[in-house]
C-alpha cells in the first residue's frame, strides 16, 4: 500500500522535476539497459567504470539515487 501511495506521488510530483534532473534520470536509466545487455552469464557484474559513472550522479543528486 505504501509503495502505490509513493507511485502516485511519483507521478503527481513529476511536471515538477527540473530538467537536469529528469537528464540524470534518463542516464540511470539507460546506464541500467547497457549493463543488462551484457553478455555475461549468470548474475550481472558491475564494472570499476559502473560504480564510477553511479558515484558520480550520486555526487550530483544526493537524493536521487
Amino acid at each position: 500500500m505504501l509503495e502505490l501511495l509513493c507511485f502516485i506521488l511519483a507521478i503527481l510530483a513529476a511536471p515538477f522535476k527540473s530538467r537536469r534532473r529528469f537528464g540524470a534520470e534518463n542516464a540511470v536509466l539507460r546506464h541500467q539497459v547497457i549493463v543488462l545487455r551484457r553478455k555475461v552469464p549468470g548474475r550481472v557484474q558491475l564494472t570499476n567504470g559502473d560504480r564510477w559513472f553511479l558515484i558520480q550522479l550520486h555526487r550530483l543528486f544526493p537524493s536521487f539515487l
